[in-house]
């Protein structure tokens, strides 16, 4: 599935990736996709795994509901004291 991506990006920037759509006859998206890509697995290459870097998303040491409870008792702890 295709989804729109917005970024704020350098004039030269876009001016390079122009020159590169032209000169290859790709469409802008698939230059983005592909330096993406190969940029992706040079890092994997390079010993960065992404699952790995970003494990805290994946990965969780406590269950969903101890993270439910923990942020309940924090949120009830902070009305109290700013309410009573």
């Amino acid at each position: 599935m295709n989804k729109i991506f917005s970024t704020r990006v350098d004039d030269s920037v876009l001016i390079i990736l122009d020159e590169l759509s032209k000169r290859l006859k790709k469409s802008k998206k698939k230059i983005i996709e592909e330096a993406i890509e190969k940029y992706a697995e040079e890092k994997k290459d390079a010993g960065f795994d992404i699952l790995k870097e970003t494990s805290g998303c994946w990965v969780r040491e406590e269950s969903v509901q101890g993270t439910i409870v923990n942020a309940r008792d924090s949120f009830t702890e902070t009305f109290k004291r700013h309410h009573e």
